[in-house]
């Protein structure tokens, strides 16, 4: 099967992270299937049209076209999956003449499969849309994108929400329950795995005598970082630990805002920021921590809490989008149901008081591999393009 793969999050050289849960996708899926990439880049300047990036090494074999998309922040909800639509059409044309595949699987709702849902229904091509997060937890609460969505999305062969919890929310929000098939992201297991703690922590350069908090994700508002370090100085201003420090995995915007936050708590010698570092390297830190925190005001259903159980390591989160489907066991992690400091600080205390119960959750974590996921996501298309071609006939 030939695979047309459309939308903003993907890789570049440059934005080696951005997306890679797709990416990761794409290459199990390129096992069997043939795949081209067409990547979209938002950009506020109507006059940068043309795209110079490259793409990683690795991403080569997807040969991916990279195209700038106008996009208008806010009050663009009226019209930046039209302005999207136009951008691209020609470009996508010229793909679907060249590359003739036989289905375009699209991520991330509105502006990229909106638009996208649209083209390819006018070519008679079967799409497949993946709803991955805020494109539906947030989106689907904005009155005039979430009319968008359901209008455009309505008209895709399937959707392929990353969580149950999101899929409910595009029933709940007037798509047909027919076309929603939720599908849980792969977990690579030959590098999430557990592993001896302290060697990995001597690897590290950790000190082995010391518990290890871990972090992984953007420094966005969404993702609530601030809570996780106020919560940490609660948790260092209490007499039950000495020996805790804080490593967090990533950038953002909001980096200097917690560099500040950290400086007036006076806990810098407590925490440590990594910056941005490769999976393989996110996988040692998970190995190397007593536990991973999850802030988030909202997501989806993050790659990080499926490795990070891969790796044997126990989870304190936010109970938030479809993280309760998997964090239920509580011999896996806890679930804090607000986004009190005080709240969110206890439920670290009282994890970090309770032996890890490693092997438990590494072998609670084998249901997400993927070959699994690679079979739905085959199933799912090979749906698609079997309707597809039915109804040709």
């Amino acid at each position: 099967m030939k695979i047309l793969f459309i939308s903003n999050l993907f890789p570049d050289f440059d934005n080696p992270t951005r997306g890679q849960d797709n990416a990761n996708l794409l290459h199990y899926l390129a096992n069997d299937h043939e795949i081209k990439v067409l990547a979209t880049r938002p950009t506020r300047n109507p006059l940068q049209l043309s795209s110079h990036l490259e793409s990683r090494h690795k991403d080569s074999r997807f040969k991916p076209v990279y195209c700038n998309n106008f996009y208008i922040p806010k009050i663009g909800s009226f019209i930046n999956h039209q302005i999207y639509y136009h951008r691209i059409r020609l470009v996508f044309l010229d793909i679907v003449t060249q590359f003739n595949p036989d289905v375009v699987l699209c991520s991330w709702s509105y502006p990229d499969s909106s638009a996208v849902v649209t083209l390819s229904n006018e070519v008679n091509l079967p799409v497949v849309s993946i709803v991955q997060g805020s494109d539906a937890h947030i989106y689907m609460y904005m009155p005039i994108r979430a009319l968008t969505i359901q209008e455009s999305l309505s008209h895709a062969d399937y959707l392929i929400p990353r969580s149950y919890k999101l899929g409910s929310i595009l029933s709940d929000k007037g798509i047909s329950p027919s076309i929603i098939h939720p599908i849980y992201n792969g977990v690579d297991k030959s590098m999430f795995h557990t592993s001896y703690k302290s060697s990995v922590q001597v690897e590290l350069g950790l000190d082995t005598k010391k518990r290890y908090l871990l972090y992984v994700g953007n420094f966005y508002i969404v993702k609530n970082p601030q809570l996780l370090v106020k919560s940490f100085n609660e948790c260092v201003s209490s007499s039950q630990v000495q020996d805790l420090h804080l490593l967090l995995v990533g950038e953002g915007n909001l980096k200097e805002e917690l560099d500040q936050l950290v400086l007036e708590m006076g806990i810098s010698k407590n925490i440590t920021f990594l910056g941005r570092k490769t999976s393989s390297d996110v996988a040692k830190y998970m190995q190397a921590s007593d536990l991973l925190c999850i802030p988030s005001f909202n997501e989806g259903l993050p790659n990080v809490l499926l490795e990070a159980l891969s790796c044997g390591l126990p989870v304190v989160s936010t109970n938030v989008g479809g993280i309760s489907e998997v964090l239920f066991n509580s011999r896996c992690g806890t679930l804090v149901n607000s986004f009190d400091t005080k709240a969110y600080s206890e439920a670290i205390l009282s994890r970090l008081s309770q032996k890890a119960d490693t092997d438990f959750i590494a072998g609670f974590s084998e249901q997400f591999s993927w070959p699994q996921t690679i079979d739905r996501y085959n199933e799912i298309l090979s749906l698609a393009l079997s309707r597809s071609r039915n109804e040709c006939i």
